[in-house]
């Protein structure tokens, strides 16, 4: 049912039968909008619980890099070590 046509219709009827009928509608409004609400709540639970699944699993993406960016240094270290050591026998021979 439209609004327009809900209103036509009130436009009819005693002014304390309206009352009462406004009173049922924003009761039954009411009502709805706590259903709205719960069903938001939960859905912004399930999204809190998405998303605190997602940061650890970046977490965890951290510390693997963080693992790798350390092996790196070790090898890029390493690296430098024997250029240098390269460098000194070819100028002592």
């Amino acid at each position: 049912m439209q609004l327009t046509d809900l209103e036509k219709q009130m436009e009819d009827l005693p002014k304390k039968s309206k009352k009462s009928i406004v009173a049922l509608i924003d009761t039954k409004t009411e009502h709805e909008m706590e259903k709205v609400l719960s069903k938001l709540n939960t859905m912004e639970q399930k999204f809190d619980a998405k998303f605190e699944g997602m940061d650890a699993k970046f977490e965890g993406m951290d510390a693997k890099f963080d693992s790798f960016q350390f092996k790196l240094n070790i090898i890029l270290w390493a690296f430098g070590v024997l250029l240098a050591v390269m460098t000194i026998f070819r100028f002592t021979s």
